[in-house]
């Protein structure tokens, strides 16, 4: 299976059954382009961790919201500015000190 971005899990627990619903089919994983490295909204477990869990197997990033924000840090637009300024990263390491596994 493969999905753009995770955040709770959301949208795999409602696609698995319908997929299965439709076809006799074994998802075998789950490859996103990008993990939200969030929690579940009933634990501190992260929401891929909590799906790897549920439905027994292992899902793959292609990269990760710190790793892209990261990133972001070092490369600039035209005029040499950051596409990640300090304040930037701030709010988004206030997000995921909040909302984050």
């Amino acid at each position: 299976l493969v999905d753009d971005v995770m955040t709770a899990g959301t949208a795999v627990r409602e696609v698995i059954p319908k997929l299965k619903a439709e076809a006799n089919v074994e998802v075998v994983g789950l490859v996103l382009s990008v993990d939200r490295m969030e929690k579940t909204k009933d634990s501190d477990t992260s929401a891929v961790k909590a799906v790897e869990a549920e439905f027994g197997f292992p899902v793959f990033s292609i990269a990760n919201v710190k790793e892209i924000f990261e990133a972001g840090q070092h490369i600039r637009t035209a005029d040499g500015t950051p596409y990640v300024t300090s304040e930037i990263k701030a709010a988004a390491d206030a997000y995921l000190e909040r909302y984050g596994a």
